[in-house]
């Protein structure tokens, strides 16, 4: 059982612990057989408890759900892990593969992070990775995605993950300026796309003074400019100096242990070595699933205590110290040192810009190339029938071309600039499940997919019109050919022929009077040999009758 638990000394639980049996030690090696990679020692643990130490029930929705008992009635992770490799031993794939150890030399370096730092919004790090993850379409679990870069903004005061961008195109400036934006807004519409419900204060977002980044993906003259208009900086780290910005690196190993590296279809961060599964053939999530349990998770990291970092006036104040607890105190009690900005402004420079076409009934989105109208979507308001190039659509009827900003990742909306700023335009048109999960790039891919499936059709359709005209054309000759032998049969006058032609009602009613008695009578099928001419039949009756008038004329 090991030493007293604070819980039982502070006099809170009546039991020193639990007292495990020789059935509980048998479980918990079993329980302990589940640790492999991307499967760790703490999920073995949950799930075992949930297996064997917990009541069950099924909630109203009918999901179940496992109710822990409390943690004096139950095996702690101690007793769980030393009975697991007590009884359970090395597992045989550890022994195949050799156990893991890490490689990666460190560099001590005196001091934190935080003492660069006296407030929030002061300064954040910021950078990309692979999520390691391979993904499926929207539209068929069979269509596989490749992973996805993300890009997420760390403070450094706090540690709080402020924002981030999901996306498939390679880390730039771009996409790290959409980053920048995310942090500095509240994330509440973000995540009630995904079905999670937030508070305007369950995410905050400012705008920082510095940013640090990487040597290299965020040098452009967008992000020049976007220094000149918004009075931020951004820094960069020395190449291959990971410690520089050790908060943003250790992120993104937390994010790949606590969610990517756990799913199915996951790389595990390195290549597939000799005899392993192709992670791509083990895909089953798709982009909404996925963006939904990477929002929860980072909440969640929020939400973890730092005690470390909070403020000694926010303990005495008896405020539970997370992460966003550290954050918002530090913010609302003036340390902070962010940049005040116009949101609308920081949106119209960050977000990418599209081309779109203005028509009488609102914006339509082109493809990548250019050239063809995206289908299924069509964005307009009642805003937009005040602007000018709405105006001369409808004034002159023809298409006018436009940009427009929008997020590759969200087209329930679009964003048009005008002389009153940003006009949000919804879309009106697309299906919820469109707005739900599919992306940009994925709506183009879907197209492109569908244009090679008709064009691997086209010559089954071509086979097809060709046996239709074929079969129509031999139908028409088959036709000319009886009506020329049958005018040659009847030798009609020509007065005769006008008069056929005009009987149109009376030649109907024939017609009419035929068909219906060539559906209700149906003559007797007799065999060839058998039928005889109406004729003979009628004169060897007469002659049979004649025979038997003499016979009886004799007698």
């Amino acid at each position: 059982m090991g030493r007293k638990s604070r819980k039982f000394k502070a006099g809170l639980v009546e039991s020193e612990g639990y007292v495990l049996t020789a059935v509980d030690q048998e479980r918990l090696a079993m329980g302990y057989a589940l640790v492999k990679p991307g499967f760790t020692v703490a999920d073995a643990y949950h799930l075992t408890m949930g297996a064997y130490w917990s009541e069950t029930h099924q909630d109203p929705r009918g999901h179940i759900k496992h109710d822990l008992f409390p943690a004096h009635r139950r095996p702690t992770k101690v007793q769980f892990e030393y009975w697991g490799r007590l009884l359970h031993g090395t597992p045989l794939r550890r022994k195949l593969l050799g156990v893991d150890h890490c490689s990666t030399s460190t560099l001590a370096v005196a001091g934190r992070a935080q003492d660069q730092v006296q407030a929030v919004g002061q300064m954040a790090m910021i950078d990309s990775t692979s999520s390691d993850v391979y993904l499926t379409s929207m539209r068929s679990r069979q269509i596989v995605l490749p992973p996805m870069h993300r890009t997420i903004v760390v403070d450094v005061a706090s540690t709080l993950v402020m924002g981030f961008c999901m996306s498939w195109e390679a880390p730039s400036s771009a996409t790290s300026l959409q980053a920048i934006l995310c942090a500095a807004s509240d994330k509440a519409d973000i995540a009630a796309r995904f079905g999670i419900d937030l508070k305007p204060d369950d995410w905050p977002g400012l705008l920082h003074r510095l940013y640090l980044a990487d040597n290299g993906e965020m040098k452009s003259a967008a992000l020049v400019e976007a220094e000149k208009q918004f009075r931020f900086g951004v820094e960069y780290a020395k190449a291959y100096s990971g410690q520089s910005k050790s908060l943003v690196e250790t992120q993104h190993h937390t994010d790949h242990k606590a969610l990517d590296h756990k799913l199915p279809g996951t790389t595990r961060g390195r290549q597939r070595q000799r005899g392993e599964t192709r992670p791509a053939d083990e895909a089953l999530w798709n982009y909404n699933e996925y963006m939904r349990e990477f929002i929860f998770a980072t909440i969640e990291h929020n939400n973890e205590e730092v005690p470390d970092l909070a403020p000694f006036d926010m303990k005495r104040a008896g405020i539970r110290p997370s992460r966003r607890n550290v954050f918002c105190w530090m913010r609302d009690h003036g340390m902070r040192a962010d940049i005040s900005c116009d949101l609308g402004q920081l949106r119209a420079f960050t977000l990418p810009n599209r081309k779109a076409v203005m028509r009488r009934d609102g914006i339509h989105l082109l493809m990548k190339n250019g050239i063809r109208l995206l289908p299924g979507h069509r964005f307009f308001a009642g805003d937009l029938t005040d602007h000018p190039l709405w105006q001369r659509a409808v004034s002159t009827g023809r298409t006018v071309k436009l940009t427009v900003k929008l997020d590759a990742n969200d087209l329930s909306h679009l964003w048009l600039p005008s002389d009153r700023g940003l006009l949000r335009i919804p879309n009106v048109q697309a299906e919820q499940a469109l707005l739900e999960g599919l992306t940009f790039v994925d709506t183009n891919n879907e197209v492109e997919r569908e244009d090679l499936r008709l064009d691997m059709a086209r010559e089954a359709e071509d086979q097809t019109n060709l046996d239709t005209l074929v079969r129509r054309s031999e139908v028409t000759r088959n036709a000319a050919r009886e009506k020329k032998t049958e005018a040659e049969r009847l030798q009609l006058t020509k007065k005769e022929k006008v008069v056929r032609k005009q009987s149109l009602k009376k030649n109907r009613q024939d017609e009419m009077a035929a068909l219906a008695l060539s559906s209700t009578v149906s003559a007797p099928q007799l065999p060839k040999e058998e039928v005889v001419p109406v004729a003979n039949r009628a004169t060897e009756a007469a002659e049979r009758a004649m025979a038997a008038f003499l016979k009886t004329v004799a007698r």
